[in-house]
């Protein structure tokens, strides 16, 4: 008589055991969800990167006698104008790109008073009035494309301003 109670004994671990310890499945995620949290980590990101270090750059301007600008070398830096920024994304009817990103935000841009004869020289100014500064708003357009975030153009533009430039080429 000890064997059948052997055996629901031993059945009752086997499949009891198995039930325990059987978890539920992991929720699924859609893509729209994903593209949506994976832009904000890329933008947060980003956004960093204007606090973390100032976005440097020297330049070579032409002059003008009219504005009694002098030709020569100059350098700038931006930061941003507050920590406010836009985030937003869409879906299209694509299906390469079925998500757009935008990212706006405003930063402020010191240029330094000086001009230089080099650009070695422009490099290493420290001469930027803060009362000066020149307000630019930028517009970052990503596209998602196999699950990926794609840059597809970044503008900026002086308020007030229609015209859009691109922000590799200058601020």
């Amino acid at each position: 008589m000890r064997i059948p109670s052997l055996t629901l004994g031993l059945s009752l671990f086997l499949f009891g055991s198995g039930c325990n310890s059987a978890k539920p499945p992991e929720p699924k995620i859609s893509e729209q969800d994903q593209a949506v949290s994976s832009f904000k980590q890329i933008v947060e990101n980003y956004m960093k990167t204007y606090k973390q270090s100032k976005h440097e750059q020297v330049y070579h301007l032409e002059g003008s006698s009219v504005a009694n600008i002098p030709e020569g070398w100059r350098k700038a830096y931006s930061e941003l104008a507050s920590d406010d920024y836009k985030v937003d994304v869409q879906k299209t009817d694509s299906l390469v790109s079925p998500y757009l990103g935008i990212l706006e935000f405003d930063t402020k841009t010191y240029v330094s008073s000086s001009t230089y004869g080099s650009q070695e020289a422009a490099s290493q100014a420290t001469d930027f009035p803060s009362d000066s500064s020149l307000l630019h708003k930028h517009r970052h357009t990503y596209a998602y494309q196999e699950g990926q975030w794609v840059i597809q153009s970044r503008k900026w533009v002086y308020p007030g301003e229609n015209e859009w430039n691109d922000c590799d080429e200058g601020n």
